[in-house]
């Protein structure tokens, strides 16, 4: 079935190729670059008129570029960093100007917000799986702790979705490629009726793994926890997702409408392939761990090395499954001209659960034992409700623009082992009679609030210059109870409740200065925070962040080049870290989270785009950042010493220094020849300077785990080329051929330790195929 993909594949690009000769580049005068609106500022605003560095993917590089989820983003969204954590549902991993996201322990927050049509999602975790009907990403770096709240110190990702048009039409789009990869989306769009209007889309989209694993067919008992019996799959980094999304708007006048959207989805998806690096038995006997050095030694485990494998063991990993269902009511009133009012009113809802091998030393027996046992693997089981109202109020004058708001959030979480089940850390190295795993409980129930009252105003002093300034008061509560209990082993429930409750304000204050129409200037102080709370009656403090930021936003040549720079320094306060439980001296958690100091960032992000040619873009855009750490807690400054490190040897973990982001785009005229069909040609590269993952506390480190210190530091591109708007009776045709991660680069994108295992996921394998779309 691969081969027949390829075959097409190699087809669609030799027509392609062939068609371009015939489509020539048009040099007219009819050459500039496009004013894109974004909602940056919670209004309608041209992109070059806000004062924020903001990096905006719209609907047409979406479609070239497949950009689909969360996951995909850090393609083509310059000083964006996302990268997919081990676990295969696990909450991706995003870094802006040096904010690395976390917030993956019950009670801990991310510091880069996640909002889908202004609705913000609490939950870091079900991330990763598809969004339809996207016309808009907008990534906004920076602390936006005025506008957009707490867990914004590094920046907001905003995914705006379509509203409904009121004109019937009919989408259809499949696409097939190599892993048997399947995807069709039917998008209906219903025709106004009255004062209402609506569409519906479904999307069934589904791949093979892109490593083979060669402990499929184990079987886990998991009927403690009313999971059943699961078993380890054929392949590592399958997905098989179902989703539905719906919109109804009702708009019985020009200063008033109503927009209810609903989304849902279902996934079950296999973790990506975890591979040995490395495994020293003497460490592990230094542990007190010689019994697993007699069971390595009978079964030696297949060392991968730090480029991906055709094939590992990874027992463990069975497949995992994400539910996730969102509703939305937005509000539109136009009071009068200068005035407008919105309510967003939201419910979501998100269900995952997901295993992982993490260095891929697969199923292990110790001698004469007929029980197997598993080391360094994880389970998770996480539930999350959210519920929320935002309230705003837009004035916009020719002395002033007023923006005030109100927000209430709550949300309920569950997670920790599958409930019914014992955490991980406590049968990882027992054997399993019948592979039934441990009843039990360990397991965290969380409900927090956020309530919060925002201003920002713009005083336009002169037709050229604003002066800016924003303040937002915000009431944290945190209450919840962490349950433990393994009554196999003789250990009796406990209980341990926790509270969590304080106000915190940020603020904002700036300088607007429009040099000419087309040239904007702009300086700020912003401030951010992430929330605090506390990890299994852990405390621990809210991160803080203080920053200032100047920038320029140009469109030059009569608009054929925009010009985009931006300086920034922040400083990052109490900076939250999570750590196995024995190093915040609580040895009876898996996890805990502390803070563990203070840090510095400054840094520069430049992004250019010229259109030389009608139909031609060229863009590039670089972000370098150079974080370094000022202070340590007196718990990290012994954490360091306990591994033989300094202060100064404590190495920047998660995050890149430099990213850069390439992008050709060329699109024709119609040709008449082709039945005034387009021929659309998009090609992008991003890059991501090596980082190095976290489970390391010094630079210095064992030879055998060297390999995996730093990932990444290479070019990923991705290719697409499609002919457009070929007429079919009354609809139209668009084919495509496309390609990501073009030069099928292997290397190493996480690296697991475990003082002496060391292993590593991979960059997923190149994929390409045949997009077909059909519309009428």
């Amino acid at each position: 079935m691969q081969k027949k993909y390829q075959n097409g594949v190699r087809l669609g690009l030799f027509l392609a190729s062939a068609m371009t000769s015939g489509l020539a580049v048009a040099q007219t005068n009819d050459v500039g670059i496009d004013e894109i609106i974004v909602t940056a500022q919670k209004r309608e605003q041209n992109l070059q008129d806000v004062p924020i560095s903001v990096a905006v993917i719209g609907q047409q590089e979406l479609t070239a570029s497949r950009i689909t989820s969360l996951q995909d983003v850090g393609a083509v969204a310059p000083g964006v960093s996302v990268r997919k954590t081990p676990g295969g549902l696990g909450a991706p991993q995003i870094v802006v100007r040096g904010v690395a996201s976390a917030g993956g322990l019950p009670g801990s927050d991310k510091s880069i917000s996640i909002n889908i049509d202004g609705v913000y999602v609490g939950a870091n975790y079900g991330l990763t799986t598809d969004l339809l009907d996207l016309v808009r990403v907008e990534a906004l770096r920076g602390p936006q702790g005025t506008l957009f709240g707490r867990n914004t110190t590094g920046g907001a990702l905003s995914f705006v979705t379509a509203d409904p048009t009121g004109e019937f039409g009919v989408r259809q789009e499949v696409s097939v490629g190599n892993f048997d990869q399947f995807r069709s989306i039917t998008h209906l769009e219903l025709p106004q009726f009255g004062a209402f209007s609506g569409y519906l889309s479904y999307m069934r989209n589904e791949r093979d793994g892109d490593i083979k694993n060669l402990d499929a067919g184990i079987v886990f008992d998991r009927s403690a926890a009313g999971l059943g019996r699961q078993i380890s799959p054929k392949t590592l980094g399958a997905n098989k997702t179902d989703a539905f999304h719906a919109a109804l708007k009702f708009e019985p006048s020009d200063r008033f409408n109503l927009v209810y959207k609903f989304d849902w989805a279902k996934a079950i998806t296999t973790a990506e392939g975890s591979g040995v690096i490395a495994y020293d038995p003497a460490v592990a006997a230094g542990f007190g761990l010689s019994a697993l050095n007699v069971a390595i030694a009978a079964n030696p485990p297949l060392f991968s090395g730090d480029r991906r494998p055709d094939a590992v063991h990874n027992a463990f990993a069975v497949p995992g499954r994400m539910k996730t269902q969102g509703h939305v009511l937005t509000a539109n009133l136009d009071i009068n001209e200068d005035l407008a009012l919105k309510s967003i009113t939201a419910y979501r809802k998100v269900d995952v659960f997901g295993t992982l091998d993490n260095i891929g030393l697969g199923q292990l027996f110790y001698p004469g034992n007929p029980d197997p046992f598993y080391f360094n693997v994880n389970q998770n089981a996480s539930r999350q409700k959210q519920w929320s109202e935002e309230l705003q109020l837009n004035y916009n004058s020719k002395l002033l623009t007023l923006t005030l708001g109100g927000l209430y959030y709550k949300e309920k979480i569950s997670t920790g082992a599958p409930d019914g089940l014992a955490g991980i850390a406590n049968f990882f190295t027992v054997p399993l009679p019948g592979n039934v795993l441990p009843a039990g409980r360990d397991i965290t129930f969380l409900t927090a609030k956020s309530a919060a009252a925002y201003g920002q105003a713009e005083v336009h002093i002169t037709p050229q210059l604003d002066i800016v300034g924003g303040i937002r008061v915000t009431r944290d509560t945190k209450d919840g109870t962490y349950y433990r209990a393994i009554p196999a082993y003789g250990i009796p429930l406990t209980a341990t409740p926790f509270t969590y409750k304080k106000t915190k304000p940020t603020y904002l204050v700036g300088v607007n200065y429009h040099v000419t129409d087309d040239i904007l200037a702009y300086a700020k102080f912003s401030t951010g925070y992430i929330s605090g709370g506390s990890v299994g009656g852990v405390a621990f403090d809210p991160e803080t962040a203080k920053s200032w930021e100047a920038g320029i936003k140009s469109d030059l040549l009569d608009r054929h080049v925009r010009l985009n720079l931006t300086g920034f320094f922040a400083k990052y306060g109490n900076l939250q870290q999570s750590v196995p439980g024995y190093l915040a001296n609580h040895p009876e958690l898996n996890l805990a989270m502390v803070n563990y100091g203070n840090a510095e960032a400054k840094g520069f992000e430049a992004e250019a785009t010229v259109v030389p040619l009608h139909g031609l873009s060229l863009s590039v855009a670089v972000s370098y950042t150079d974080f370094k750490f000022t202070k340590f807690t007196p718990l990290w400054l012994s954490t360091i010493a306990q591994f033989g490190g300094s202060p100064d040897s404590f190495p920047v973990w998660l995050r890149p220094s430099t990213t850069a982001n390439l992008a050709f785009d060329y699109e024709s005229d119609p040709n008449p020849s082709l039945g005034n069909a387009r021929l659309a040609i998009r090609f992008d590269a991003n890059y991501r300077s090596k980082v190095i993952t976290p489970g390391i506390f010094t630079t210095a480190i064992q030879p055998s785990f060297q390999s995996i210190y730093k990932t990444g530091g290479n070019w990923i591109g991705n290719a697409r080329v499609a002919l457009k708007d070929i007429t079919l009776g009354s609809g139209k045709v668009e084919v495509a051929a496309w390609a990501r991660n073009l030069l099928n680069n292997r290397g190493s994108m996480w690296g697991n330790y475990s003082y002496f295992t060391a292993g590593t996921t991979y960059e997923a394998a190149r994929t390409y195929g045949l997009d077909m779309t059909v519309s009428f």
